[in-house]
């Protein structure tokens, strides 16, 4: 039996983005540390999530979800210098900000599919979001004191 051409392809990232972020202030919620700066992070990434996926601005996917990836650094930056920083607050953040530049790079590559170019472009690899993210956790982290 052959599989039908009109099958959706379930957008995994937006909504394991989405899914993220509710968590992450759920449990801030949960715990009674409601973080402003945190919360909003949070609402920042599912903002910028339901932006992308809704198709609002599709031509400017890209730009949105790593501005969101820097602002969300930002934010936890300024919150990690004021409070200090918990490996599980690093977790929650560099997910979140992983997520956001995989999305921006699969968005890019959708945007460039016309060229043969961009399929071997070097700032379309995965390992490239990875690193990014795990730059910008390390100055969260050396931003603030750790706390126990």
């Amino acid at each position: 039996m052959e599989r039908s051409k009109s099958v959706r392809k379930i957008p995994w990232l937006p909504i394991l983005l989405l899914a993220w972020n509710i968590l992450d202030a759920a449990v801030h919620i949960a715990v009674d540390r409601v973080e402003p700066l945190r919360i909003a992070g949070n609402i920042i990434g599912v903002v910028a999530a339901v932006i992308v996926l809704l198709g609002f601005a599709q031509a400017m996917s890209p730009r949105i979800l790593s501005l969101s990836a820097i602002a969300i650094l930002a934010l936890n930056t300024a919150h990690s210098a004021e409070h200090g920083f918990g490996p599980p607050m690093l977790v929650f953040i560099g997910l979140s900000v992983f997520l956001l530049l995989r999305w921006a790079q699969v968005q890019s590559a959708q945007a460039n599919a016309e060229s043969d170019k961009a399929a071997g472009s070097f700032a379309l690899r995965w390992w490239l979001s990875l690193a990014i993210c795990l730059g910008g956790v390390a100055l969260v982290a050396i931003s603030g004191l750790p706390v126990n």
